[in-house]
C-alpha cells in the first residue's frame, strides 16, 4: 500500500471520529427523531464504508479520496437526523461534498482506466518483443552450422535444427519420432544407457559419439550436452555437437 492510500485511510478515520463529536457539540439535538430516516441514512453510510474498503484494494488514491469524501457526506446526512443546524450545514455543505465526491470518483475511475490501458499496452509490447526475440533465436538455431537437438531423459528426441537434419539425411518428422539411441551406430548403442545415467547424475555429459546417417554412413560427432530442470514441465537435455569425422 502506498503512502497516499494510508494517508486517506487515517484522514477518514479521524473524520469519522471527530465529526460526530464536533457536530453534537456545535448543534443542539432536535427530537423526536425519525427512525426510518435514521435507518435509511445509516444503511447508506454502511454501504459507502463497504464500498470504500473494496476500493482501497485497487490502490487508486484518487478513487479512494472520492469514496472517503462520499462517506463523510453521508455521515453528515445521518448526523443531520439528530440535530437542528443552520441551512448551509443541513443542505449546501453536504450536497457540495457529495457533488465533489462524485466528480472525484469519476476522475478516479478514469485514472484506473488509463492505468489499465497503460498496463495492457506495456504487456502487448512485451509480448511482441518476446515473440520477436524467440523468432530471432529460432532463426539463429535453424541456420547455425552447429548440430543442435533436445531430448528427454528417456532419449526421445524433442527438437532438431536444420543442420542436424541435413547431416543425418533424414526427415525432421522421422527424427522427432526417434530416440538418440536410434541414430547411433550399432556398435555404439550399448553405451547409451551409460550416457543417460551420466547426464542425470552430473547434469552434463561430453565426449564423442558415433552416429549413422540415413544413407548408412558412420560419422563421429563431438558433443556437449547439458540438463535443464528449471522453467520446464519436465527435465530436458540440450545437445550441441559438431562433426569431427576425418
Amino acid at each position: 500500500m502506498n503512502k497516499g492510500n494510508s494517508l486517506v485511510k487515517w484522514l477518514l478515520l479521524v473524520a469519522s471520529l471527530a465529526t460526530p463529536l464536533l457536530w453534537f457539540n456545535a448543534f443542539p439535538l432536535a427530537p423526536p427523531f425519525d427512525c426510518n430516516d435514521i435507518l435509511f441514512e445509516g444503511t447508506y453510510l454502511v454501504a459507502a464504508l463497504v464500498a470504500y474498503l473494496i476500493v482501497r484494494r485497487l490502490q487508486n488514491t484518487v478513487l479512494e479520496i472520492g469514496f472517503a469524501a462520499l462517506t463523510v457526506s453521508l455521515l453528515l446526512d445521518l448526523l443531520d437526523e439528530f440535530t437542528k443546524e443552520p441551512a448551509p450545514w443541513s443542505t449546501m455543505i453536504p450536497n457540495l461534498l457529495e457533488i465533489g465526491s462524485m466528480l472525484t470518483i469519476a476522475l478516479g475511475f478514469y485514472v484506473s482506466q488509463r492505468r489499465l490501458e497503460g498496463e495492457l499496452d506495456r504487456s502487448q509490447r512485451a509480448r511482441v518483443s518476446l515473440e520477436e526475440s524467440e523468432d530471432r533465436y529460432k532463426d539463429l538455431v535453424e541456420h547455425t552450422e552447429a548440430l543442435i537437438c533436445t531430448h528427454d531423459l528417456q532419449g526421445r528426441i524433442q527438437s532438431v535444427n536444420q543442420a542436424t537434419v541435413e547431416r543425418l539425411g533424414q526427415d525432421r518428422s522421422v527424427l522427432l519420432k526417434s530416440t538418440i539411441r536410434d541414430i547411433l551406430a550399432p556398435e555404439a548403442r550399448d553405451q547409451f544407457a551409460t550416457y543417460l545415467e551420466e547426464i542425470q547424475k552430473r547434469g552434463a555429459a561430453r565426449g564423442l559419439m558415433k552416429v549413422m546417417t540415413g544413407a548408412g554412413e558412420v560419422r563421429i560427432w563431438e558433443y556437449h550436452n547439458t540438463l535443464r530442470t528449471e522453467g520446464v514441465p519436465a527435465p530436458i537435455v540440450r545437445g550441441v555437437a559438431r562433426d569431427v569425422t576425418e
